[in-house]
């Protein structure tokens, strides 16, 4: 009889052995699946990083000539249109530079400065407070500069110069200041 039950026991023990040899090979395959996803996350994205290699070229914008030439406004402020009469007015605080694509269009600018400064203020002048909200009211308000500068540049050349332009206008700052 005892060996009987030894019999009897002996095929649990057998199962539980290989139960046990079962879990220990699929925890093996799960650390040996994850340290294969984590080296391919390593050579594929932290190794290009980490050396400085990008597969994605960053689009920039166009190359900025090398006579190209800033010139700087002073800073400014306007009134901004209110939607109701009953509040204070804010202001708009603007301080913009031109980039121009050499020395003569910059020389051009500076010499008929107050026209380019008139243009620049007209602009900015009686945005409502929720056109200002807007934020791409900054990268609107710079391409109608650009234009409108394009425009002063082209009456005031003794010449037509197809090389004399305003290519970039830059911000300094660009922020409303509401008075509560």
């Amino acid at each position: 009889m005892a060996e009987e039950q030894e019999a009897a026991s002996a095929p649990e023990e057998t199962k539980q052995g290989g139960g046990l040899i079962r879990w220990i090979i699929i925890l093996v395959g799960v650390m040996l699946g994850m340290a294969i996803v984590g080296l391919l996350v390593f050579n594929f994205v932290l190794r290009p990083i980490l050396d400085g290699e990008d597969n994605d070229p960053v689009e920039t914008g166009p190359k900025v000539s090398e006579s190209a030439q800033t010139v700087d406004f002073e800073e400014a402020y306007v009134s901004v249109v209110m939607p109701t009469k009953d509040l204070p007015a804010s202001t708009l605080a603007y301080h913009v530079s031109l980039e121009c694509s050499n020395a003569a269009t910059a020389e051009l600018v500076t010499r008929h400065l107050p026209r380019f400064t008139d243009m620049v203020r007209r602009m900015h002048s009686y945005k409502t407070r929720e056109e200002l909200d807007d934020p791409m009211v900054e990268e609107t308000i710079k391409r109608q500069i650009v234009q409108a500068a394009n425009q002063i540049l082209l009456s005031v050349q003794p010449e037509p110069a197809e090389e004399n332009e305003v290519t970039e206008v830059f911000y300094h700052n660009f922020f409303v200041q509401d008075m509560l």
